[in-house]
């Protein structure tokens, strides 16, 4: 709603001045929003060195939420521009974005691990017989 009515400012403010538990809280909000307005306020963050790494990763989680958001970070990744401390979080929201075409990007800069000798992991049955 804040984001509708143009309310950048009281967002900012809070995402600075708030205790922890609602800067999360709000960022989780600004995520599930999907709305591409909420990039804007949620990129600079991601290059905060003040802000705890708890911040920052909720933040780039909440940006992987939003399409425009997650281009921004393909972007970033390709550039080689995400910060380190944050590079393995991205790689585990860019191979898991809900749009193809940006995933098989992501991929490409953050490729998941391979399994151990490269071999698929047993089904879930095979699994339970295992116990």
């Amino acid at each position: 709603m804040l984001l509708a009515k143009g309310q950048l400012d009281g967002i900012r403010s809070k995402l600075n001045h708030g205790d922890e538990e609602q800067v999360l809280a709000l960022l989780k909000v600004l995520g599930n929003s999907t709305d591409n307005r909420a990039v804007i306020v949620l990129e600079p963050i991601l290059d905060q060195d003040k802000k705890d790494y708890d911040t920052r990763r909720e933040a780039l989680r909440s940006l992987a939420r939003i399409r425009k958001g997650a281009e921004l970070l393909v972007e970033l990744a390709e550039d080689q521009e995400i910060p380190q401390e944050l590079q393995v979080a991205s790689a585990a929201e860019l191979n898991k974005l809900p749009w193809k075409d940006l995933r098989e990007r992501g991929s490409n800069v953050f490729p998941l691990s391979p399994s151990k000798e490269n071999k698929p992991l047993p089904s879930i049955p095979d699994l339970a017989r295992i116990r």
